[in-house]
């Protein structure tokens, strides 16, 4: 918040020396010194969660849609089946929050919660589990004619 306060100001200063002295100079500095930080601190402002008002901690949508996003991108990249552990160890969240957007996933049927022997949670996301076809396909059979 502090980075989008100063930014805003410094636009604001700047640009009362431009109305003033009529220099594009002033515009130019405004745009670097204000304008630029403080679309910054704007979207800074919106990843983090809010405090006042809503629930403690809480992120923002567009945080949220962030925070999800980066946990798909772990499931992809783990192979479909990820852990609220390795969620918060490859992401920016911890595990608590992991684990609250992976249960959201669960409830809303893109991800399976399974246990394991072991009692370890694991959720799956089907759509990121290679499929078995997908990988015992020869893969040079293109341009093949099937025709005999």
């Amino acid at each position: 918040m502090n980075q989008f306060l100063s930014g805003a100001s410094m636009t604001v200063a700047f640009g009362l020396l431009y109305f003033v002295n009529g220099s594009p100079l002033w515009l130019i500095l405004g745009v670097f010194t204000g304008v630029l930080p403080m679309f910054e601190g704007l979207s800074r402002v919106a990843r983090e969660p809010r405090g006042e008002g809503d629930e403690a901690g809480a992120p923002s949508r567009i945080g949220y849609a962030y925070q999800e996003k980066e946990i798909l991108r772990v499931a992809k990249a783990e192979r479909g089946v990820l852990t609220p552990t390795v969620a918060a160890l490859k992401t920016s969240l911890s595990i608590e929050q992991a684990e609250q957007i992976l249960q959201r996933f669960a409830e809303k049927g893109y991800a399976e919660l399974n246990v394991t022997d072991q009692g370890r949670l694991e959720y799956v996301f089907p759509e990121f589990v290679p499929r078995l076809a997908d990988e015992s396909a020869p893969h040079s059979d293109h341009g093949r004619d099937d025709r005999d």
